[in-house]
């Protein structure tokens, strides 16, 4: 069975690395990549590989709803 691919976009390492350790044990996801800055994520957008997005909203120079569109 695939892995579903799934990427962190949060400011708080300490909450991409709990979710980290939960999507470790799965079966049916695997961490594909993380990111703190949402601005360096818009850069590597176009090089991704995923498959679902984690998207912490509240983020520091750009918001998640913000991002929601470009991403789109």
């Amino acid at each position: 069975m695939t892995k579903l691919k799934v990427f962190l976009l949060d400011d708080h390492k300490i909450i991409r690395d709990g979710i980290k350790s939960i999507l470790q044990k799965s079966e049916v996801y695997t961490v594909a990549g993380e990111e703190g800055d949402p601005v360096k994520f818009i850069e590597i957008l176009s090089k991704l590989d995923t498959d679902i997005l984690l998207l912490d909203l509240s983020l520091p120079h750009i918001s998640g709803f913000q991002l929601i569109p470009r991403i789109r």
